[in-house]
């Protein structure tokens, strides 16, 4: 099976495996991290290994 046709049948499994994971109270945790550890003034984040993009919901008011 080609691997984008794969994601797309199965994308719904990642949602359905982290329904109740909290990313509201885990973004609050990592906007923390971010700007005790960074070195710069700049305002863009990459997220990578997003899964489903959920953090950068909550991410997105204080970066771009």
């Amino acid at each position: 099976m080609e691997k984008q046709l794969m994601y797309k049948k199965y994308a719904y499994v990642y949602d359905l495996i982290y329904s109740n994971k909290n990313y509201k109270k885990d973004s609050e945790r990592i906007r923390k991290f971010i700007k005790r550890y960074k070195k710069t003034k700049g305002r863009d984040l990459i997220e990578f290994a997003c899964g489903s993009g959920n953090f950068l919901k909550y991410l997105k008011k204080d970066f771009n």
